[in-house]
C-alpha cells in the first residue's frame, strides 16, 4: 500500500514558511504522530471529497479499510464502488503509531436521476429540475467528455454528488452515469424543511416538495434540519418518496468510561452555516469556536464567514462544538494546463510540467486515464507522463495543484481537453498570446473578450495585468479561447466567474438594483406627504428599502474582488445621491431614515474598500520582493563552498532588488500623500509586517562578517531608506483620524458645496485606457523572450 503523506509533511511546512502578509499557515498534522499524549487513539469524523485510493485518501488522509463497511445511498457497497471526487462520509479512529483506520464509509448521492437539459457551452446540466454546474474541480465519468459532456443528453440516467450554493444550485464534485439506465428512481439529499406531519406528511427539500405518507423511514427521527435521503418518482411536481435514509446521527452516549474520556476528532470539507440568533459559526451542524489566524490558510479572518467552502480540522468539546486548530478556505481551481511531466520530487512535494513547478498538497486529487490505476498517488507520477493539471496561484504565485489526471494522449487526441489560465501574458502578437505560464492562445472568430480587457494596452509581464482565459487545448497544446476577462485574484469557489457570466454581468446587476432602489425612493419622495404617512405606519415600504440596501451591500461584499475604481466610483456617486436625498426629506420617517442612511454609510465604506485594492496589492508586491531580499541574503550567509563570480553575482542581485524596492515604495508613498488615498485596515497590517522584514534583514546584514564595510553601508542605506518611507507612512496613518476618509455627504443648501472634480474631456478619456492594474506606479522591469518577440511585443502601460 502506497502512502506520501509523510513526505508531503515537508512541503506543507515550506508552505506555511512563506505565507503572505496575512500570517496565514496550516498546520497538518502527521498521522504517525500522537495527536494526545495520554491517549493513544483518537475518534475521528471525516466529511469530505475522496482524493484517492490507498486505501481511501479525505482530506488529505489515508484510511485503512480492511474492515470499513461501505454504503452507497443506504445499501450495502464495496470500496472498488467509490470514486475520486466522491463526498462521503467516514466514521473511524486515528492511532499513535498504525496512522487511520475506518470504520464506516457512507456515501449519499446530492441528486441522481434523468438529464433533463444539457448545455457544454455553460458547462450545466439539469436534474430533477435542479441546475447542476460543472466547474475545474468537477470529476467525471471515463465516458463523459469534458468538453462537449457527450453522451450527457436528455433521458440518461446519472448521479450526482456535490454542494449546493447560496442559489440553490448543485456545485457538482463528481458525475457518473448510473450502469442501469433502465432505473430511473430519483434520489435527492439535503436538509429538512417546513415538516409538516399533521396534514399529508411533507416537508421541502433542496426546494423541492416532498410527500411521504407511504415511505419506509430509516435512521434517526425525522425533523427540521436533519439532512436525509430520499428515494422516489417526482409526480405533477412532488417528489412522492419510497424511502427517507435520515443521514444525521445523534451523538450516542456510552457507559464505557475509557470511551468516555477518549479525544474525539473531527476533519469536515463544508459550508459555513451562520443560524439567526446565533453568534457562532457551524459547519456540518456543529459550532466552531476558536478560530485564530495563524489557524486559516488561502485567507486571514475576514473570509471566514457564512457561505465559504472550507476544510476545518479539529477536536471535539464536550458541548458538541469544534476547537478548531485548521482551517483551509477552498479557493477555485482557475488553472487548468495540460503537458508533460519533466521532474518529480517527492521530498518537496513538487512536479516540474512545461518547465513550471507545480506544488502538489495532502489533499490533491490523483486520477489515472491512462494505465486505470486505481491506487494512483504522486510516488506513480513519471517523468515523460502526459498530465493534466487543475489548481490556482497562491497569494506567492506558487502553483498550488488541487487535482492531477494522467492521460494517454495518444488515446485522448481525438478529444479536446478543455483548459483554463488565471495568468499574465508575456507578449502579444496578432492574435497569438503567450502566457507568462508558457502557454500560447489563439484568439478564434468565437473568442468573447470582455470590456475589462484590452490588448492593445495590457500591462505585460510577470506582475502584470492578471486574466482568466478559458478555452480548449488543440493538437498542438494551443488554448484556444472561449473566454477572456480580467481577474485580479483567485476568488472563492461560489465566487469564481463562469463561462456564462463575465464579472461586469455581475458588476450590471449591482448597478441594475441600485438604478431600481433610487426609482423607488424617488416614487417616495412624489407621494403626497398624507399618504406617505399612512404608509409609514405600515413600516412596508421602509423596510423594503432597508432589505434592498442589505442585498445590494451582500452583493458589493461577495463580488469587490472583481470591481475597479471606476466602478466603485460609479455605484459611490449613485449611493450619495440617494444619501442625500434621505437626509434632506424630512417626510421620511425618522427611524426609518436614521437606519437607511447607517446603510447607506456602511455600503459606502464597503465601495470604498472594494476600490482600494491599489494599496493593498503594491504593498504585497514589497513584501514579496522583501522576503525574495531576505532569501538572497541567507544565501548570502552560506558562500563559504562559492566561486567568486557566484558571490558577486548575489551581491549584484541584492543590490539590485534593494533598489527597486526603494524606489517603489517612495514612488507609492509620494503618489498616496498626492492624492490623499485612504488607508485600508489590512494595508496598515502588511505595511507592519514589512518594517519587521526590514528590520530583521538590516540585523542580517549587519551580523556578516565578510562583508566589506562600504558594501555593508550600500545595502544598509537603501534599506534604512525603505523603513524611513514605511514608519512615516505608518505615523501619518496614526496621526489620521478614520472618519477623514468617510466621503462627506452635504447637509442642506447652506452648507459649502464639496469641492467638485474638474470636468474631464470625453474625446481625451477614449484616448486613455483605464487603468486596471493594481500596482502600476512604477513602471514594471520586463525581459522580453527573444529579440523576435522583443520587436512584437505590445506596448506596456506604465
Amino acid at each position: 500500500m502506497k502512502n506520501i503523506h509523510s513526505k508531503l509533511i515537508l512541503a506543507t511546512a515550506i508552505t506555511a514558511a512563506m505565507a503572505g502578509c496575512t500570517g496565514t499557515s496550516e498546520t497538518t498534522a502527521n498521522i504517525d504522530t500522537p495527536l494526545n499524549d495520554q491517549a493513544k487513539t483518537v475518534a475521528i469524523t471525516a466529511i469530505g471529497e475522496i482524493d484517492g485510493f490507498g486505501s481511501v485518501i479525505v482530506n488529505g488522509v489515508h484510511y485503512d479499510t480492511d474492515t470499513a463497511e461501505v454504503t452507497i445511498d443506504g445499501e450495502p457497497a464495496t470500496e472498488d464502488e467509490l470514486d475520486v471526487g466522491m463526498v462521503v462520509e467516514v466514521d473511524g479512529e486515528k492511532t499513535d503509531k498504525k496512522g487511520a483506520k475506518a470504520n464506516r464509509i457512507r456515501f449519499f448521492s446530492k441528486v441522481a436521476g434523468q438529464v433533463e437539459t444539457v448545455d457544454s457551452d455553460a458547462q450545466t446540466l439539469t436534474v430533477m429540475g435542479k441546475t447542476v454546474l460543472i466547474d475545474g474541480d468537477t470529476k467525471l465519468d471515463d465516458a463523459i467528455d469534458s468538453v462537449t459532456l457527450a453522451p450527457l443528453a436528455q433521458g440518461v440516467v446519472v448521479r450526482v454528488s456535490g454542494r449546493t450554493n447560496a442559489d440553490g444550485q448543485i456545485v457538482a464534485t463528481r458525475i457518473d452515469i448510473r450502469q442501469e439506465q433502465t432505473n430511473t428512481q430519483q434520489r435527492l439529499s439535503g436538509i429538512v424543511s417546513s415538516l409538516n406531519t399533521s396534514d399529508g406528511n411533507t416537508f421541502r427539500l433542496e426546494g423541492k416538495n416532498i410527500e411521504f405518507a407511504s415511505a419506509n423511514l430509516v435512521g434517526d427521527e425525522l425533523t427540521d434540519g436533519v439532512r436525509v435521503l430520499v428515494r422516489g418518482e417526482t409526480i405533477d411536481g412532488v417528489l412522492v418518496a419510497s424511502k427517507v435514509v435520515v443521514i444525521t446521527q445523534k451523538e450516542r452516549p456510552t457507559n464505557d468510561e475509557k470511551d468516555s474520556q477518549r479525544k474525539k476528532r473531527v476533519e469536515i470539507k463544508g459550508k459555513l452555516v451562520k443560524k439567526e440568533g446565533k453568534e457562532h459559526l457551524e459547519i456540518d451542524g456543529r459550532p466552531v469556536k476558536n478560530i485564530d489566524n495563524e489557524d486559516i490558510k488561502n485567507g486571514d479572518k475576514d473570509d471566514i464567514k457564512a457561505g465559504e467552502l472550507v476544510t476545518i480540522k479539529g477536536d471535539v468539546n464536550a458541548d458538541g462544538s469544534i476547537d478548531v486548530d485548521s482551517v483551509k478556505r477552498e479557493l477555485a481551481a482557475t488553472l487548468r494546463m495540460m503537458g508533460n511531466v519533466e521532474e518529480v520530487d517527492t521530498q518537496t512535494g513538487e512536479m516540474t510540467v512545461n518547465g513550471k513547478k507545480y506544488r502538489l498538497q495532502d489533499d490533491t486529487d490523483y486520477s489515472d486515464k491512462e494505465a486505470k490505476e486505481r491506487y494512483f498517488n504522486m510516488e506513480d507520477i513519471t517523468p515523460g507522463d502526459t498530465v493534466v493539471v487543475d489548481g490556482f496561484k497562491d497569494k506567492q504565485g506558487k502553483r498550488i495543484v488541487k487535482s492531477v489526471t494522467r492521460i494517454n494522449k495518444e488515446r485522448e487526441q481525438d478529444k479536446k481537453q478543455s483548459g483554463r489560465l488565471h495568468t499574465t501574458l508575456s507578449a502579444v502578437n496578432d492574435g497569438l498570446l503567450t502566457t507568462a505560464d508558457g502557454v500560447m492562445v489563439v484568439i478564434q472568430e468565437y473568442t468573447v473578450i470582455t470590456k475589462s480587457v484590452d490588448l492593445t494596452t495590457i500591462t505585460l509581464g510577470e506582475d502584470g495585468d492578471k486574466l482568466l482565459i478559458s478555452g480548449t487545448y488543440n493538437a498542438d497544446g494551443e488554448l484556444e479561447a472561449k473566454h477572456i476577462t480580467s481577474l485580479r485574484t483567485t476568488p472563492s469557489k461560489d465566487e469564481m466567474p463562469r463561462a456564462e457570466q463575465a464579472p461586469e454581468d455581475k458588476l450590471k446587476d449591482i448597478e441594475d438594483k441600485m438604478t431600481r432602489l433610487e426609482e423607488r425612493l424617488k416614487k417616495e419622495r412624489e407621494r403626497p406627504s398624507k399618504e406617505r404617512a399612512e404608509k409609514a405606519d405600515k413600516e412596508v415600504g421602509q423596510q423594503d428599502v432597508e432589505e434592498r440596501i442589505k442585498d445590494i451591500e451582500d452583493r458589493v461584499k461577495d463580488h469587490q474582488h472583481v470591481m475597479d475604481k471606476e466602478d466603485t466610483r460609479e455605484m459611490a456617486d449613485k449611493i450619495e445621491r440617494m444619501k442625500h436625498d434621505v437626509e434632506m426629506d424630512f417626510d421620511y420617517p425618522e427611524a426609518h431614515r436614521e437606519a437607511v442612511i447607517e446603510k447607506f454609510e456602511a455600503l459606502l465604506l464597503k465601495l470604498t474598500e472594494a476600490g482600494d485594492t491599489k494599496g493593498v496589492a503594491h504593498i504585497e508586491e514589497i513584501l514579496a520582493n522583501l522576503a525574495e531580499v531576505d532569501d538572497m541574503v541567507e544565501e548570502r550567509e552560506h558562500t563559504n563552498g562559492m566561486e567568486t563570480h557566484e558571490k558577486e553575482m548575489i551581491e549584484d542581485e541584492i543590490d539590485e532588488k534593494l533598489e527597486n524596492i526603494k524606489d517603489r515604495v517612495e514612488e507609492k508613498y509620494a503618489h498616496e500623500d498626492m492624492m490623499g488615498t485612504p488607508k485600508m485596515p489590512k494595508e496598515r497590517d502588511c505595511e507592519v509586517d514589512a518594517i519587521a522584514k526590514i528590520e530583521a534583514t538590516i540585523a542580517k546584514i549587519e551580523a556578516l562578517d565578510d562583508l566589506s564595510e562600504n558594501e555593508k553601508a550600500l545595502k544598509l542605506e537603501k534599506l534604512n531608506a525603505i523603513l524611513a518611507s514605511l514608519k512615516a507612512a505608518q505615523n501619518n496613518t496614526d496621526n489620521t483620524s478614520p472618519k477623514d476618509n468617510t466621503p462627506k455627504t452635504p447637509k442642506g443648501d447652506d452648507q459649502q458645496e464639496p469641492e467638485q472634480e474638474p470636468q474631464q474631456d470625453p474625446e481625451k478619456d477614449k484616448q486613455q485606457p483605464r487603468d486596471r492594474n493594481p500596482i502600476k506606479e512604477a513602471p514594471i522591469k520586463q525581459e522580453p523572450l527573444n529579440e523576435e518577440s522583443r520587436s512584437k511585443k505590445a506596448p506596456t502601460k506604465a
